[in-house]
């Protein structure tokens, strides 16, 4: 981050160097966890014993699935053996950091038709006292999960009614236009209709192009109710 500013600093306002301390300061602070949550990995921030600190949107909706769990203040998951890897993981990330190495370890949980992929490192802010023991940050995700943009997002950025961005988002998970009608409740040629306009609206022909436009403006914009 500190690279960062002193790399801009040629081509930004002069008001910007006198100010990189203060900014530095917000973004690892409100800034920061604003942008966690618009990130499509879920990230937990956890004390080595595995007590949450903070959680970001899209990890809230991992425990809101019910693919991990909060007991008790702990993040742990609805099966025992899970967990116990867990802790494990955690434990040794912080053991690691409090020799002086802390390295992003890799932990796999589940199986084939339900893998959840962590990447856990633990951090020690270098101007708390060496008694303090670091957090430890979690960065989970569903390899098998699609992530698609909302509707809002398709609304905004090409101009699709409510009805069209529904329908758009039904095919780019992967299936014909009578299965996604028949999902939305609206005749075929109601779905036809509104894929002619989604066509011109996205400037695209086929449902192969319009999948490809669609998964390149997702942004993982938080439910309005979190946002609030």
């Amino acid at each position: 981050m500190i690279a960062l500013a002193t790399h801009r600093r040629s081509t930004s306002p002069p008001a910007f160097a006198s100010n990189s301390t203060d900014f530095l300061t917000a973004v690892t602070g409100q800034f920061a966890a604003l942008a966690l949550d618009y990130i499509e990995t879920g990230v937990f921030v956890v004390d080595g014993d595995s007590r949450i600190q903070f959680v970001s949107a899209a990890a809230r909706r991992l425990v809101d699935a019910g693919r991990l769990s909060v007991r008790n203040g702990l993040l742990t998951s609805p099966i025992g053996s899970e967990t116990t890897a867990l802790r494990r993981a955690i434990k040794q990330s912080v053991e690691g950091a409090v020799s002086g190495a802390s390295p992003m370890t890799f932990q796999r949980l589940g199986d084939a038709d339900d893998v959840l992929c962590l990447g856990i490192v633990a951090i020690r802010d270098p101007g708390s006292p060496t008694t303090r023991a670091p957090f430890v940050m979690l960065f989970a995700t569903r390899p098998c999960e699609a992530s698609l943009p909302d509707t809002r997002q398709l609304r905004s950025h090409f101009g699709l009614t409510d009805a069209q961005a529904k329908l758009a988002i039904e095919i780019a998970k992967g299936e014909g236009l009578k299965a996604c009608a028949r999902r939305l409740g609206i005749a075929v040629s109601t779905g036809r209709s509104h894929l002619k306009q989604i066509f011109e609206k996205t400037e695209t022909r086929r449902q192969a192009e319009l999948v490809r436009v669609i998964s390149a403006c997702r942004f993982n914009v938080p439910e309005a109710s979190s946002a609030g």
